[in-house]
């Protein structure tokens, strides 16, 4: 029988994988690789990272951040600017599905407040 997994234990995994208080909760990371380009302008540079993330449960997920920031300051000051942030399964784990298979962002801000929602209706 193939269990329903879902896919926000791997997001919180991967942005909070520094945070040793938080790591026992989620899925464990084994393996990353990262790598990123910047393309820049008169008016801004535009910073793109992507990065595939390998869990114990043998889950691969990729994650892909742009970033772009105004060469003049002007955006500095914005708290949740505008960041691109898509995470897709490329790999299910054994006898597992993860749902939903891609989840996208506009911003930080979204992310972390969704994730929220996502622990909220799990305590519930």
């Amino acid at each position: 029988m193939v269990q329903s997994l879902a896919l926000y234990p791997y997001i919180q995994a991967m942005v909070t994988a520094s945070d040793t208080t938080i790591a026992a909760t989620v899925p464990q990371i084994i393996k990353q690789c990262c790598h990123g380009e910047q393309i820049s302008d008169d008016w801004s540079v535009l910073e793109r990272i992507e990065r595939t993330v390998v869990f114990a449960d043998g889950a691969i997920i990729r994650q892909v951040t742009e970033v772009e920031t105004e060469t003049d300051g002007a955006a500095a000051d914005n708290i949740c600017g505008d960041d691109w942030i898509s995470y897709q399964v490329l790999q299910q784990p054994p006898q597992a599905n993860i749902t939903p298979l891609q989840k996208q962002f506009t911003n930080r801000c979204q992310q972390a407040f969704w994730l929220k929602i996502q622990v909220a209706q799990q305590e519930s």
